[in-house]
Parts: structure tokens; sequence; C-alpha cells
């Protein structure tokens, strides 16, 4: 089955609806970079399975904003039509899905037309359709060398071992990995519950060996009973009472609850002989504290004393600094007044100073005698300073009367201050001592409530008797301790039957648990041993499967001749961590060389597409019988062209080739070498000449089968 026509509309470079006549054993796409040539590959990758697995980059799926073509005035629409034997069918994609019409023209439900795709390529369905597609019959521009130089040799050997069909081996023993997980999981758990289970024997083991010898030395339950009765009447000399039903309740419970009680009545009498002896000593010193109060008490009644005359003195003193303040106001106002009258008189003489000079007196004319007058005008204005008036010595003198009244006021208050706080300290220092007596006595009212409500012992004797009831409830606690313990003992006996019951119990669980991790471990070597077997036999299928198509591969790569020395290929395999590798070498006679650390950029391309040919070449399953490249001669020389062409004109003769080149004259070169050499034979070109917004506009060439080219043929 080959392909007998493509038509695009909207697609990516495509806005107008572009059809391309394919029925012919070679098709040719010639056209500058950009023109569409490899949005027509991606169109029918794209129409098989929906989606352009080499524009995703991180993403999982391509958005429609990457397939429709930005000036398109219709949705996205791929239809590719596949002939057999003059009989054609067609399947269009649209956003809508997937329509396929088959040979006789009924229309097939998408999911018989996703099987109809798998049929075609020959793999199962799912994303290993494109896988295969890609490697076997798509040889696109960004693949051409990835295959050999950027996969890793255990990508490159898991990628061979889906295009031959040896996955089904690598997803058996993923499942068994799986499995395994899950076993190595169950062995773990058994081996931790198996450490649960013997510390849990261990430790019934111990409790029967403790439980057997507490038996020889354990008290009866009727001695001990007595001996709680005894005990209990003992207690309540030191006010513990005596707890109800210890002629019949179980004695556990009612030993504990004891226990309890003189425990903490032993701790509260401690407390109490602490606090007494405090008190004792606190009340010792309890007649230097009120004789210290009386102390004060005198001490506070003479400061009081001294604190009248000194409010007085202070009183007197600020009544004195007001009336001297008073006389100050007035002096100054006299004062300034004869400042006043000093300053308007001074600057009359030297206003008369200014008329002497002429000689004539201002007010009457009469001539004077300017130099007797002016003299004495001088004399006057050099009296400087002038004299002090008696209001000006009066204002100092107050003055100084004032400073000295001040610091005399300034000492009385301070003293009075000084016995204020002096007086203030007294109160607080008795007050305190009041407050200590009042404390002490309640605190020695409270202890004789609790111990001595009569009050007939004084805080020493009461000390001693607190002394002997704390030591007999110590006594009596060390007694109820030991009856807790052989209590204690008499229940572990009888828990001695159940203790044993459960040890029996838990050793047989161990036996059947011990047993199932035995099994478990066993599946363990075994799903080990079989993952490991799987992965050997999933290196071995693709050895074996490489072993059929190496003479096709080196036969290819002999015609091609990339490399002027190392003439030979093969396939190289390897092991990392259970897992196969895959290498591609290239040798001279003993010489061998990995070809992606060795080959140039334009030789690794060269053997990418001798590998990519041997594979599609040497496919079995599939009915598709197309070879796409998308400009495979890239870096390669002249050398490598004439090979491949000779190559791809070997191949039309089994195999429709589709081929584009952005070069005018390797497009030519292909055309001539594609030319048809059998009757009824075509080769067509579509050469891309132009491209505008609705996309590119393609001149068609057809080459017919002639007889002259049938003659070359036979010639050569």
């Amino acid at each position: 089955m080959r392909l007998s026509s493509v038509s695009i509309e909207s697609f990516r470079g495509f806005g107008r609806e572009v059809r391309f006549d394919c029925s012919g054993e070679a098709l040719i796409l010639v056209g500058p970079n950009g023109y569409g040539k490899t949005s027509f590959f991606d169109a029918i990758v794209w129409c098989l399975f929906g989606d352009i697995p080499r524009l995703r980059g991180t993403r999982d799926s391509v958005g429609t904003d990457y397939i429709a073509n930005a000036f398109g005035s219709v949705a996205p629409r791929v239809t590719v039509a596949f002939e057999h034997e003059g009989r054609v069918a067609s399947l269009t994609r649209t956003r809508q899905g997937l329509v396929l019409v088959d040979h006789d023209g009924s229309d097939l439900s998408a999911e018989r037309a996703l099987q109809w795709i798998a049929d075609l390529v020959g793999a199962s369905l799912g994303a290993r359709s494109y896988s295969v597609f890609d490697h076997s019959y798509l040889l696109g521009q960004e693949e051409i060398a990835r295959f050999v130089r950027d996969l890793s040799p255990r990508d490159r050997f898991d990628a061979l071992s889906d295009l031959l069909g040896a996955d089904v081996v690598r997803r058996f023993y993923q499942r068994l990995e799986s499995d395994l997980g899950i076993a190595r999981e169950n062995e773990s758990e058994a081996s931790r519950v198996l450490s649960q289970i013997d510390r849990s024997i261990e430790s019934l083991r111990v409790e029967a060996n403790s439980t057997l010898a507490v038996q020889a030395s354990a008290a009866g339950e009727v001695r001990l009973r007595a001996e709680l009765i005894r005990i209990s009447g003992a207690a309540t000399g030191i006010g513990v009472p005596t707890p109800q039903g210890l002629e019949t309740q179980a004695l556990a419970p009612l030993a504990q609850d004891l226990l309890a009680q003189v425990s903490a009545r032993e701790t509260r009498l401690t407390e109490s002989i602490r606090e007494a002896r405090l008190l004792d000593g606190l009340s010792t010193q309890e007649s230097d504290q009120r004789a210290e109060i009386e102390r004060l008490d005198v001490a506070r009644r003479s400061t009081l004393e001294r604190l009248k005359p000194a409010e007085t003195t202070t009183g007197a003193l600020d009544h004195e600094l007001a009336i001297v303040a008073n006389e100050l106001e007035h002096a100054e106002r006299e004062a300034n007044q004869d400042r006043t009258r000093a300053r308007a008189r001074r600057a009359f003489l030297r206003t008369a100073l200014t008329y002497v000079t002429d000689a004539t007196c201002p007010i009457c004319g009469q001539p004077i005698e300017p130099a007797e007058v002016r003299e004495q005008i001088e004399t006057q204005l050099s009296d400087t300073p002038p004299r002090e008036s008696a209001s000006v010595v009066r204002l100092s003198s107050l003055r100084e009367r004032l400073t000295a009244l001040q610091a005399e006021r300034d000492g009385a208050a301070a003293s009075l201050q000084a016995t204020k706080r002096e007086l203030s300290d007294l109160g607080l220092k008795t007050r305190r001592l009041e407050a200590l007596i009042q404390e002490t006595e309640a605190r020695q009212r409270d202890l004789r409530a609790e111990w001595d409500p009569d009050s007939r012992m004084d805080l020493r004797a009461l000390v001693q008797s607190l002394d002997q009831r704390r030591t007999t409830a110590h006594v009596l606690r060390t007694q109820l301790e030991d009856v807790v313990n052989e209590l204690a003992a008499l229940a572990a006996l009888a828990r001695a039957k159940d203790v044993n019951s459960r040890l029996a119990e838990s050793e047989e669980r161990r036996v059947q648990l011990s047993s199932r991790a035995a099994r478990t471990r066993s599946v363990v070597d075994l799903l080990d041993s079989l993952v490991r077997d799987a992965k050997d036999a999933e290196v071995e299928t693709v050895r074996s499967v490489l072993s059929d198509h190496d003479p096709l591969l080196k036969a290819l790569y002999t015609r091609l001749r990339p490399h002027p020395i190392l003439d030979g290929i093969a396939v190289d395999f390897g092991k990392f961590k259970d897992r196969g590798e895959a290498y591609y070498a290239a040798s001279e006679g003993s010489l061998n060389t990995n070809v992606a650390m060795t080959f140039s950029a334009a030789q690794q391309n060269a053997v990418a597409v001798c590998v990519f040919l041997a594979i599609s070449l040497s496919r079995r399953g599939g009915t598709l019988d197309s070879v796409l490249l998308d400009d495979p001669i890239q870096n390669m020389d002249d050398y490598n062209v004439l090979g491949l062409m000779d190559l791809l004109r070997m191949i039309t003769g089994f195999r429709q080739v589709v081929i584009s080149t952005h070069d005018d004259q390797i497009g030519d070169l292909v055309r001539r070498k594609l030319r048809p050499l059998h009757p009824g034979g075509r080769t067509i070109t579509h050469r891309f000449v132009a491209f505008d917004r609705a996309g590119p506009r393609l001149v068609t060439y057809v080459d017919e089968y002639a007889e002259s080219a049938d003659v070359l043929a036979n010639a050569g």
C-alpha cells in the first residue's frame, strides 16, 4: 500500500487547500526552507496519529495553536489517501476526530480506523504505532542523526527492541520486576512481623520464668489481708481513714489506694515539720520585732516634733520672700524712671552742645560765650558712668537680700522634705514588721488547726510530735509497698496459665510465618532469576533479529561509503546494570570504533540514513510500502549525495520514495536519478515556487516512463 495523494488545508504553513499527487514510485518536494516541506510530513503524521510528537518539547501533547494556520479561514483538515492494487482508502483528520473511508467506500468507526493505522505500520495500538512509523517509515530532519548520535546506548537499544517487536519481552520482565518489588515488600514485612513475634516470645518467656520463681515464695491471700487490716488500723494514728471493704473486696486496689494515702500523708508531714521549724524560728524573733516596732514609734514621734518647727520656719520664709519680692518690684520701677530721666538729660546736653557752636541762644537770640558754655556741657557729658541714683542702690540691696532669703528657704524646704521622708520610711518599716508578725501568727494558727487543734503544745513540742508521726508513716508505707508487691506476685500466679497459653500460640504462629517467609524468599529468588533471564532474552532476541538485516545494513553502508577507510559497520551489544545497550561501530579489518564518538556530523547523517533504510527495508509486518525522507542530504558531500541517489534509485523498484530537499540543484539531480525506469512508472516533482499568507504555491512536474530511459538503464 502506497501514498496516493495528500490534501492539506489550514494546517501549519498551509492556509489554502493544497493537494499533492503522490501516485508515483518517487515523490520529490523541492523548495526553500520555510516553504512548507516539513509541514507536508507533519500533516501525514497528524492525520495518522492526531499529534506531532516532534513539536511537543516539554508538553504532553501539541495544542491546536501549533497546528492551525494563523491565516486560515477554516479548521485544520488533512486527508491522506492510500492506493493498493487500484483501490484507494482515505483517512481524514480534523479537530473533531478521524474518519476512514475504506477501499469499498464504507466509513469505519474511529476504533476501527485506529486499528487500520496500526495494521498499516505493523505495530500495536497506542504510542508505539508512532514510534514504529517514526523509525521505519519517516526520517525527519531532526531524527536523521539523533538515533545514531543523541540517543544513549540504553535508549537506542530500547528503540531497536520496540521496532523489532522484542518490547514484549521488556514489558514481561517489567511486570516481573513489579511483582518482584511486591514480593520483596512482603518478605520485608514478614521479617518485621517475625522480629515482633520473637520479641513477644522472649517477653512471655521472661514473664513465665518470673511467675514460676514467685510461686515458691508467695504468701497467701489470707495473711496479706490480715496484714493490710493491721496496717490500716495503725494508719489511723496519722490521720488516714480506714478503707471500706477490707474484709470482702479485692485486696490489690485497696492496697494501692491505702499506699497512695499514706504516701501523701508522709509528704504532708514532712512539709509541716519544715514549716513548724521555720515558724519556731520566727517566733523567737517576734519579741525583737515588737521592740523594734516600739523604737520606730518613738523615732516617728520625735520626727513629728521636728516637723512642725520646720514647717513654721518655711512658712515665715515664704512670707518674707513675698514682701521682699514686692519691694523689689517697686524698686525696679523707680530705677527705670531714674534711668529714663538720665538718658533724657544727656540727650538734651548733646543737643545744646550743637547750638553752642552758633554763638547765639536758640531761645532769646542773645549772643553767648561759646567757649565757656561748651566747657560746662562737655564736663557734664564726661561724667561717665553717671552717678547712681538712690533707687538703683536700693534695687541692688533688695536683690541681694532676695537671693539670701531664697537660699535660706531652699535649705529649710530640703530639711522639711528629708524629715518627711524619714517619717515615711519609719511608717513603712513599722507596717512591714506588723504584717510579718500577723503572717507568722496566721501560719501558726493554720498549722495548729491541722495538727494541734487544742493548742496544748508549743512549737518545739509540735515539731517532735510531727516527726514521730512521719516516722510511723514511713514505716507503714514500706510495709504497704511489700504488701502491694506480694499481691502483684499473686496476680502473676493467676496469669501464669494464660502466659503459657499465649507463649504456645506465639511459637506456633512464628513457625507458620517462618514457613511463609521461606516461601516468599523462594518466590523472590525465582522472580529475580526470571527478570535476569528475560533481560538476557531481550538482548539475544534483538541481537538475533538484527543479525538478519545486518547484511543489508552493511551493503547499504558500503554503497554509501561515508568514511574513506572504515568500510564496514555493525551493531555491538552490551549490558549495564542488567539492561541492554546498543552501539553502532564502524570497522576496517580488526579496527572497530564507535560511530557516535568518531564520525563527523555529515558522516553520522549518512550512517543514520543507512540504519533507517536497513530497518525500513527489512521490516516485516505492516502494509505501507513507502519511505519518507525529510531533507536527508544535510552536510553531505557530493560523493555521499551520489551514493544516496543510487540507493534511492535501487529502492524505488520495491518501495515508494518520498524525499524533500531545499537545494534546487540537488532537486534536479534527484529528479534525474529517480526518473521512471519501467513501463507505467511515474516520478512526481512538486516545486514550491512562492509563499504567501495563504501558504505555498506549487508547480508540479510528472515524469513518465520513456523508452530512451529504458535504453539508458539497460546500457548502464
